[in-house]
């Protein structure tokens, strides 16, 4: 009865040490979760797809090094109009000082770490223009409950903050951006809301810029299989809505992936436009990608764009 009575003992301290240990999986599987909210992720993957600036029309040469910390990078982009322009950086432990050919200069300060909060500090001027005001922005994240916060200020003590949340649980991510401009007061129409739904293959998404006055972004990004994607994106407002599947309000596009080293995405809007792009992976050393413009109502009428990219 006693060995009975001991093993028992064991089977339950056992037990209770499993419990514990699946307690504690359970819940770094939590945080984890936790660590990806935030509130420009929701429709990301469909909105980036659609984005106009992945498919530049302009020629842009980048070469980047990177050794013991120490990052340097140089872009050079000469754009459809005719302007070049030159942008440095340099990038050493948490410190990153930008420049560029149009006079541009900032300093920022990154990883700033207390308790589980994140921030960083960034000084930005502009040396050939004096009505451009030096600016100080900081920026506070709190990954475990999807906090951001983005306070910018001048030395006319014009300030402007950035509060943005966002809720994970399952499925469903929801949340809301709040700007807020000292010089101008509160603005409700200024609140941006968002709300996702992804399960499986399928990912919804819902935001409005200015709810009250009816602007509203809808997606549907769907994973046909591991190397192609579609998705659908639909952007309402009452001045859009005037020239219906026609203008820009409807967008259908999609991605494939060749191989390793090759793709290919792009999209169409309703009212005709067509914007394309090739990447190609030459080696882990050079990347390339070819951008491509058209109308449907004259598809041989071309505008092209290219950047390569050297590490």
């Amino acid at each position: 009865v006693s060995t009975q009575s001991t093993w028992e003992a064991v089977v339950s301290t056992q037990s209770t040490w499993e419990a514990v240990v699946s307690t504690q999986s359970t819940w770094q599987a939590v945080v984890s979760t936790q660590s990806t909210w935030a509130f420009k992720d929701i429709g990301k993957a469909a909105n980036d797809l659609f984005d106009d600036g992945e498919y530049a029309l302009s020629r842009e040469v980048d070469i980047s090094a990177n050794e013991d910390g120490v990052s340097l990078n140089a872009t050079t982009t000469l754009e459809s109009n005719g302007d070049v322009c030159t942008e440095v950086e340099y990038s050493q432990g948490n410190v990153t000082v930008n420049l560029d050919t149009n006079a541009n200069q900032s300093v920022t300060y990154d990883n700033l770490k207390f308790s589980n909060m994140k921030a960083k500090m960034k000084f930005a001027r502009n040396a050939a223009n004096a009505e451009k005001k030096d600016t100080l922005e900081a920026t506070v994240k709190c990954s475990d409950y999807g906090i951001e916060l983005k306070v910018k200020g001048d030395a006319d003590m014009n300030v402007k903050t950035d509060l943005s949340y966002a809720f994970a649980k399952d499925a469903l991510t929801a949340g809301f951006k709040f700007p807020f401009d000292a010089s101008k007061g509160f603005d409700a129409s200024k609140i941006n809301v968002g709300l996702q739904y992804a399960q499986g293959s399928n990912t919804f998404a819902l935001k409005s810029s200015n709810p009250l006055n009816q602007q509203v972004s809808l997606s549907f990004l769907r994973s046909i299989n591991s190397d192609f994607s579609a998705a659908l994106g639909v952007n309402y407002s009452p001045d859009a809505a005037k020239d219906g599947c026609g203008g820009n309000m409807f967008n259908v596009g999609g991605s494939y992936n060749f191989d390793a080293k090759s793709s290919i995405n792009g999209f169409v809007t309703g009212a005709g436009s067509i914007r394309a792009k090739y990447a190609y992976a030459f080696s882990k050393r050079m990347n390339a990608s070819a951008q491509f413009g058209t109308t449907i109502s004259d598809p041989f009428s071309i505008s092209t764009g290219f950047r390569l990219a050297f590490n």
